[in-house]
């Protein structure tokens, strides 16, 4: 038995499919390690890109965020799982508070090992968070495209990462 009830024909692409896999450089940077812990940019609960009449949900940038997890294969502090847990808050409120040197020390507590700052994803009001985040001298940008960059944390005289 087969059911095809209301699917059409031939089969439609979402406006908001595009954002489904991690862009091309996140993808090459990432491929064959395992085990980083990543800090997806910009981030802000309810941070919606679109809102497709045939799209059933809107997409959601920290949903996009989870979503692409499962294609790069790395650890994320962020992204939504239907409720906010006590740390995800504590990760918001050092995320709302960058480029602030105590909020990339909280970062590095977390064990955030990375910054993906995904420009293509800012929605109005949050321009200028990368420029303070490219002119911090917390972070070292490891790869970088028009629309996203990798950002790490810059080496330490006999520290261990």
């Amino acid at each position: 038995m087969v059911l095809a009830e209301n699917v059409p024909l031939p089969l439609k692409s979402f406006v908001g499919s595009r954002l489904a896999t991690p862009e091309p450089l996140v993808s090459v940077f990432f491929a064959g390690q395992r085990g980083h812990v990543l800090l997806d940019l910009p981030s802000r609960p309810g941070g919606a890109l679109y809102r497709d009449s045939q799209d059933l949900f809107e997409w959601n940038r920290e949903l996009v965020y989870m979503n692409r997890q499962t294609y790069h294969r790395q650890n994320i502090v962020n992204g939504v799982h239907g409720y906010f847990p006590r740390t995800r808050l504590q990760a918001q409120r050092l995320i709302d508070a960058l480029p602030a040197p105590e909020a990339f020390a909280g970062l590095r507590a977390f064990g955030v090992d990375y910054v993906v700052y995904h420009r293509s994803l800012e929605l109005p009001g949050e321009e200028g968070l990368y420029d303070k985040l490219a002119g911090s001298a917390e972070l070292v940008a490891l790869a970088s495209s028009p629309e996203v960059t990798v950002f790490g944390w810059p080496p330490t005289a006999g520290a261990e990462r």
